[in-house]
């Protein structure tokens, strides 16, 4: 098979998720679609794992809009929990500089983060 072109196997489960096998790579679980779409109210999740996270600490527990849907990914914070195969949507998350920042912040200010569906929750 040629470096451009690789076997690929795509299994759709009944619980909506979708399982993908590539000759050349681990086996990756993809959730079946996302569920939360542009110009949605998020909540970032208040959390503090003690392992690996892409959350910024000054973006947790904020409320923000859901700017764009950035595709299904590689989760990092599976993978650094020994999940190779977790795979999760990734939003565009903006925020109001007064929301981050507090009353002082330049009000005409945003702040825009790449957020993993798990760490979001409806506002």
């Amino acid at each position: 098979m040629s470096a451009d072109r690789v076997a690929v196997v795509v299994i759709d489960r009944l619980d909506g998720t979708r399982i993908t096998f590539a000759a050349d790579g681990p086996r990756v679980v993809f959730p079946a679609g996302f569920t939360i779409a542009p110009g949605d109210v998020v909540r970032t999740l208040n959390m503090n794992p003690v392992g690996h996270t892409r959350l910024p600490r000054y973006a947790r527990d904020k409320i923000g809009r859901i700017e764009s849907v950035r595709g299904c990914h590689a989760y990092p914070d599976g993978i650094m929990a020994g999940n190779r195969g977790d795979a999760q949507w990734l939003y565009t998350v903006a925020f109001n500089g007064r929301t981050l920042w507090g009353e002082d912040a330049d009000p005409s200010l945003t702040v825009s983060i790449e957020a993993f569906e798990p760490y979001l929750e409806p506002a």
